[in-house]
């Protein structure tokens, strides 16, 4: 996916190509969990913070279901 993304601390979005890994719902709020392309790491992703989100072609595979379990084991933002 390719997604227009506003950070708190930015005064413009960024644009983040990234594969979709997990969505969660926590203290109310629906985060996404992706493998962010550019940044070679993992990103939470608020879903009220994303402006646009369009389809970038191309495959990915998914990590073991055990690699995500762990990482929200640390939960997200929080």
């Amino acid at each position: 996916l390719e997604i227009v993304y506003q950070k708190p601390a930015s005064a413009l979005p960024e644009t983040r190509r990234v594969a979709p890994l997990h969505l969660a719902y926590i203290d109310h709020k629906w985060m996404l969990l992706a493998d962010d392309r550019a940044r070679r790491a993992w990103r939470n992703f608020l879903l009220t913070r994303i402006e646009s989100v369009r389809l970038a072609g191309g495959t990915f595979t998914p990590p073991p279901r055990e690699k995500i379990r762990a990482h929200l084991s640390g939960g997200l933002g929080r």
